[in-house]
């Protein structure tokens, strides 16, 4: 993995890893790296190409490293739910633009037969 990735960086934890913002060696933009810390968890091989969607990251690799699987994507920067959840309830606009953008993208994903 020290052969694709460099200059990682930890960016958010959660029940399955940790993801990290990474720099690929051979160049171009950042990524986020999620290394799974449970090795039970299931990869899919070969990589299922999708088209693009607005609210769905683009998954660049995924593979192991000796028992750790990880998933390259698309690094978005901005707010995570957990921040915006800490501020507060939100205003029923916002909380209905969000749930509508992660149902569209699960619908998106659905239809190409990918389960999340």
């Amino acid at each position: 993995m020290r052969r694709r990735y460099r200059d990682l960086v930890p960016i958010a934890t959660g029940r399955l890893g940790t993801v990290y913002r990474a720099a690929p060696v051979q160049g171009g933009p950042p990524l986020a790296l999620k290394l799974f810390e449970d090795d039970g968890v299931d990869l899919p091989m070969p990589l299922p190409r999708l088209p693009g969607h607005p609210a769905v990251v683009t998954v660049h690799g995924l593979g192991r490293h000796g028992a750790i699987g990880f998933t390259a994507m698309d690094l978005v920067d901005g707010v995570s739910v957990a921040d915006l959840l800490a501020r507060g309830p939100a205003r029923p606009a916002l909380a209905l633009a969000i749930v509508a953008q992660v149902a569209e993208g699960l619908a998106h994903l659905h239809r190409h037969h990918v389960v999340h």
